[in-house]
């Protein structure tokens, strides 16, 4: 099988039997649509009811309006007809439980939206999985036109067993730290040299060719689509002068962080890439939370975005066995993801975060924004502003399916982190529209 994976505001289209589409829903919808006579199936990702005209002309596949339209037009243009196609429906959730009241209704609008315009075009719709608090998997096999949709309910995730855990000691989890390197020491040291503005592009260069593997992954990231670049780059120092030394520290620490996130997380049913999806995906969105409020720089923004679940990997390394007992627990006590994390294991994935930053001596305020991401209110004045934006930061990407993981819809959003930064519902709904043309993997 040929597995092709769609994110927000993307759609495919196949009659490739061994193709199967999948995509990650939080409060966005998925719609699968498919014709069992001719074997021609499309799936579409869609993150609003609808968009301005021009936001809709340019990323049509993000709104429903304009989304089905286009998935419906792809599907004739392989051989549908669409009098023989058959429609499935899942995602819409309301992603976390909320400390303070909010509530932009995003999924049930999209369900209901797509349910309309479905009656209006006489689709049928066979399959509904929609609602509730939990993110969700759908994938379409192209062959059969059979739809699977899991979801990341972390009832599905019971242990069956009242084993008892101990608290991860100190000494565990310093081994795990200190066995838990960044991809290159070399990337971390240019990072530093970069933040220095009596830097020259010259020695910093010099730096970063030290390391072969740091170099080409350097040019992969600033060649790909996501730059735009007219022509492309063969140089460090070429990139240090397109980019500007706050892009160059950004490119270097995603490009530390690469491979670091590329791993599977068993424990928190994340498979291969999506931590570096999530990561990416929520370093852009605080960037576009740090420009939209003003209350801190952009760069501080995404390079916290890019480190805030750093922890995960360290929790997997030394914790993975013990999550489906965590997640027991969780249901029982009725407790947030994170703290069931802390009662059982003595920190939460913030906080083995923040230990991990220390050991790579990552800046003291990115480590409190990893620290504090899932807890806001207990930042300290100076390090609020930052925490407010990663905490809103990873909420949208939750909502949104970035990443999604099994703790995606188990921990809060506190809207005191809305307040800090300024914003409203209306705001939120704006950076919303706004990040199919921001996001793009």
């Amino acid at each position: 099988m040929r597995r092709i994976v769609i994110t927000v505001g993307e759609s495919h289209v196949d009659h490739d039997p061994e193709v199967v589409v999948e995509t990650f829903l939080g409060s966005c919808v998925g719609l699968a649509c498919y014709d069992p006579i001719r074997r021609v199936g499309g799936l579409i990702h869609m993150l609003l009811p609808e968009g301005t005209r021009e936001r809709a002309r340019d990323r049509p596949c993000a709104y429903v309006q304009s989304g089905i339209p286009s998935l419906l037009a792809r599907l004739e243009d392989l051989g549908a007809e669409r009098k023989s196609l058959r429609a499935y429906l899942a995602g819409g959730a309301r992603i976390c439980a909320v400390q303070g009241e909010i509530d932009l209704h995003i999924g049930l609008r999209n369900v209901l939206a797509v349910k309309a315009l479905l009656e209006e075009l006489a689709i049928p719709l066979e399959m509904v999985e929609t609602g509730g608090q939990f993110g969700r998997t759908m994938r379409l096999f192209i062959a059969d036109g059979r739809v699977e949709v899991v979801s990341f309910s972390a009832g599905g995730q019971r242990s069956g067993a009242a084993t008892q855990f101990s608290g991860l000691s100190e000494a565990e989890l310093r081994q795990v730290i200190g066995e838990l390197k960044p991809a290159s020491r070399i990337a971390l040291a240019a990072l530093e040299s970069a933040r220095d503005p009596a830097a020259s592009f010259h020695s910093i260069e010099r730096l970063v060719v030290q390391d072969q593997v740091l170099t080409a992954s350097l040019f992969k990231l600033v060649n790909s689509a996501w730059y735009g670049l007219p022509h492309k780059l063969g140089r460090i120092s070429e990139s240090l002068v397109y980019l500007g030394l706050e892009g160059f520290r950004k490119l270097v620490l995603q490009s530390c962080l690469h491979t670091f996130y590329a791993r599977r997380l068993s424990g928190y049913a994340m498979e291969e890439g999506v931590l570096f999806e999530h990561a990416l995906g929520c370093a852009r969105i605080a960037e576009m939370l740090a420009e939209k409020s003003g209350v801190v720089e952009r760069e501080d923004a995404y390079l916290a975005g890019l480190v805030h679940d750093i922890g995960k990997v360290v929790l997997e390394r030394c914790a993975s066995a013990r999550i489906p007992a965590l997640v027991d627990l969780m249901l029982s006590r009725n407790l947030f993801f994170y703290e069931a994390e802390k009662k059982m294991l003595g920190l939460d994935h913030g906080q083995a975060g923040a230990l991990l930053a220390a050991e790579w001596r990552l800046a003291p305020h990115l480590a409190e924004a990893i620290r504090l991401h899932h807890d806001p209110a207990a930042a300290l004045t100076d390090d609020l502003r930052l925490v407010a934006v990663i905490h809103l930061a990873d909420h949208i990407c939750n909502t949104c399916g970035i990443g999604i993981s099994l703790s995606t819809g188990t921990n809060p959003l506190n809207t005191q982190a809305l307040a800090v930064l300024r914003l409203n519902t209306a705001s939120i709904e704006e950076i919303l529209n706004a990040i199919p043309a921001r996001l793009a993997f």
